[in-house]
């Protein structure tokens, strides 16, 4: 019951921040404003359909472009789900079935906001964050 009555005196007030002064005068330090010696970026190529099926999948466009590391689709990295899972949710917790990435099937992951997620259907590393970015979006395929 006290921390209730502690929390109730800030309702309605403003509160001073220790951050703000260095945010909103644009000293603030970001994730992506951190770059370490051999760090990589990664982006995702996402479908443009809602739903579709994946029938064909060619990364090696992606995979030539200069500074692209390397390029991950499904078949890559979906059998590694059970450990990615395991560390994320403890054994008693009942984890959802999902996917690194679209393997098969494609569908957007809707949200109770506007708007919604689309599976991503391919991963890129790159040295830069432009380059993954081209990696992830250059795949050819076929979706239906």
């Amino acid at each position: 019951m006290a921390s209730t009555a502690a929390a109730a005196r800030y309702v309605g007030q403003s509160v001073k921040r220790l951050e703000d002064p260095r945010l909103v005068t644009g000293h603030g330090r970001y994730v992506d404003d951190i770059m370490l010696p051999g760090m990589l970026h990664v982006a995702f190529g996402r479908s443009d359909l809602a739903r579709a099926t994946i029938t064909h999948l060619d990364t090696s466009t992606a995979e030539a472009l200069d500074g692209v590391h390397a390029v991950f689709t499904g078949a890559d990295l979906n059998s590694h789900n059970d450990s990615l899972r395991a560390s994320l949710h403890p054994p008693e917790s009942p984890a959802p079935p999902a996917n690194m990435l679209a393997d098969g099937d494609v569908r957007v992951r809707c949200r109770m906001t506007v708007g919604g997620s689309f599976d991503a259907i391919t991963s890129a590393l790159s040295g830069t964050l432009r380059g993954g970015r081209r990696g992830a979006v250059a795949f050819e395929g076929e979706l239906h």
